[in-house]
């Protein structure tokens, strides 16, 4: 459980960036702990998106990703160090991770296909995501391997770990 200050500091944090989304046009943002916002931005009306890092006050803006596809949904991993995201740079969306600078970018799986909205779990070891806004999958970094979990979209873990929760139509 939060407590108070940290739930204003986040009310605070989250009034920022959506400050910033009025200038920016910002399509999802992901604050990490230590206050650090991870989010995506369209800086011309008919640029690609692409993702960025700031401060929890609006200061040390980063430009993470510049590629001439889109980049979005981006997520912090447990650790701080790590940034889980989606691409289009190979023509569909894909999970792709980056390190916290936005150095190492590099596609999740060889193998592409029509992944989005990846959440990591609290202890880092997986993630989930949708696969093609029909299925949720869990991706474990140790074996390296997809798991089917349940038909549904946009997952999200649990603070502790045993539980997504999930959209599903129907």
């Amino acid at each position: 459980m939060l407590s108070t200050g940290k739930q204003i500091f986040r009310v605070k944090v989250l009034g920022l960036v959506l400050v910033c989304a009025s200038i920016f046009s910002i399509a999802s943002a992901s604050i990490w702990e230590s206050g650090k916002i991870v989010y995506t931005s369209q800086l011309f009306t008919l640029s690609d998106l692409d993702i960025y890092s700031m401060g929890p006050n609006g200061d040390d803006k980063t430009l993470l990703t510049l590629d001439a596809a889109d980049d979005y949904d981006p997520t912090w991993s447990p650790s701080g160090r790590q940034i889980l995201f989606v691409s289009e740079r190979d023509g569909q969306p894909d999970i792709y991770i980056m390190e916290s600078d936005g150095r190492n970018q590099r596609r999740v799986r060889s193998n592409h296909s029509h992944r989005t909205s990846p959440t990591w779990s609290p202890d880092g070891q997986r993630f989930a995501y949708s696969w093609n806004l029909e299925e949720i999958w869990i991706y474990d970094f140790v074996t390296l391997s997809s798991e089917y979990l349940v038909d549904g979209a946009n997952p999200a873990w649990s603070p502790d770990g045993r539980y997504i929760t999930f959209i599903r139509e129907g």
